[in-house]
């Protein structure tokens, strides 16, 4: 009988300490979990360790070959990261979404736009010319394009404006992300 009773306690034990586990996780989770838009003033990088430290009592799960963890996080995505996971479980067929796989494909598609942006470049999505180089093109980029149109305008190589050389393009965007920084 002793022993019974023991039994029953430690499984009382266990059970109740499995539910306050659960409530743990609950109340984890109807917080406030890290949110990616994908827009190119996102840092994916943080949301990425942010992820997965607001996650860290599900690591077996990002651990494992399911898709069950990337599918939990598929919430905290914005429209333009949805469309593109939307796209990227297509793409995998029935092989699953891991979170190995889902961290590398999100860098591919969204880290280039990111750091581009960080670096002071347009971001991705409006195609732009290639960035010319004086080892690869030799004096052209210091002469303005001029556009058959426009006669004697230049036509800068950067934003494909007319009226201003590739070297002033670049300043003034720089400029502007000066300017912007400091009224924030």
């Amino acid at each position: 009988m002793a022993m019974m009773r023991q039994m029953f306690e430690f499984m009382s034990t266990a059970q109740r300490q499995n539910q306050e586990q659960m409530e743990q996780m609950l109340q984890q989770q109807t917080g406030n979990p890290p949110q990616f838009n994908g827009k190119a003033d996102d840092d994916l990088e943080f949301w990425l360790f942010s992820t997965e430290q607001y996650y860290s009592n599900y690591s077996e799960e990002m651990q494992s070959n399911t898709s069950d963890f990337v599918n939990t996080i598929f919430g905290n995505l914005g429209p333009a990261a949805q469309t593109w996971y939307r796209e990227f479980k297509i793409a995998l067929g029935d092989e699953p979404a891991t979170w190995a796989i889902f961290n590398q494909r999100i860098r591919e598609r969204f880290r280039a736009a990111t750091k581009n942006n960080s670096n002071g470049e347009k971001p991705q999505g409006k195609s732009q010319p290639p960035k010319k180089t004086p080892a690869v093109t030799g004096n052209a980029n210091l002469a303005p394009t001029s556009t058959g149109k426009n006669g004697d305008k230049p036509t800068c190589a950067y934003c494909d404006k007319s009226g201003h050389t590739e070297a002033v393009g670049v300043k003034k965007n720089a400029d502007t992300k000066v300017a912007a920084s400091k009224n924030t």
